[in-house]
């Protein structure tokens, strides 16, 4: 029964999220998912649903992720002849993407860092030029 629980509370968020991707459709396109897990994790921050109801099923989920990506690669593979004539610039997107994400995402932890160590020299009172 605890189980049942536990996926009751995430796919209550989900069905929440898809209602509100389908009801904001003509705005933006925000996939329900999406939606679902952020208002999850709201849930979560506000304790409005404590992480016992949703965590052994949360972890079993997260665990077994793999699983998702299945039909993910089926539907590659059924597409395979639309996709062959594209691959490469399908590849260099990537390839591109990856190396541009990378460097934005070390830019932004050097920033925090910096921010971080910043303050704690001023809270220390010592001078962060010296």
């Amino acid at each position: 029964m605890k189980i049942i629980k536990q996926l009751f509370w995430i796919f209550l968020f989900s069905f929440i999220g898809e209602i509100i991707s389908a009801l904001i459709a003509s705005f933006i396109a925000i996939p329900g998912s999406v939606i679902g897990m952020i208002l999850l994790f709201l849930a979560l921050q506000f304790n409005w649903v404590r992480v016992e109801q949703v965590d052994e099923v949360g972890t079993w989920l997260t665990d077994n992720m793999g699983i998702f990506f299945v039909p993910a690669g089926v539907g590659l593979m059924s597409n395979f002849g639309v996709l062959a004539n594209t691959w490469w610039q399908l590849l260099i997107i990537m390839a591109v993407t990856t190396i541009l994400m990378m460097g934005f995402v070390g830019k932004i932890v050097q920033s925090v860092k910096g921010i971080v160590k910043k303050n704690k020299l001023v809270e220390k009172g010592e001078d962060s030029h010296a």
